[in-house]
């Protein structure tokens, strides 16, 4: 997944006017920086917010990043990727991205759906309020 990241970040370099071998030498450089950095404990979010100014150019390119869903689309792709090894074993999990393909039915996904909902919820007593009625600042504890 990093790769395909990276390959984007070149090719976006390339298309405003960076040849290609800098490009990918100025990628390469801040990826690893990045690594290393977030190696040696700094929070992604604490070093995000030390790269970034009010009004300035990084912010403005994450706030494109944010309105395009990037990062769910990634936590999404991350989780397609776990999800297609439990289909072959036809395991299945809460945070599966198909979980009506894996079923063979509606009510399986219904049943499977409620049990992963009492172990999670097993000891609390709101259990009723949180499933069955939508979601508000009155009934959400």
């Amino acid at each position: 997944m990093f790769a395909v990241i990276v390959d984007a970040l070149v090719d976006a370099a390339v298309a405003v006017g960076v040849q290609r071998d800098q490009a990918s030498t100025m990628i390469f450089q801040a990826m690893a920086g990045t690594a290393s950095l977030l190696q040696s404990g700094i929070h992604p979010a604490l070093l995000r917010d030390q790269g970034t100014s009010p009004e300035g150019c990084t912010i403005a390119g994450l706030m494109v990043m944010e309105e395009g869903a990037v990062r769910g689309n990634v936590g999404k792709a991350l989780r397609e990727a776990v999800t297609v090894p439990r289909r072959m074993e036809s395991e299945t999990h809460l945070n599966d991205t198909r979980h009506c393909v894996m079923k063979k039915d509606k009510d399986d996904v219904h049943a499977f759906m409620e049990k992963e909902k009492e172990k999670k919820f097993a000891n609390s007593s709101d259990l009723a309020i949180r499933f069955t009625k939508p979601i508000s600042k009155k009934n959400w504890p």
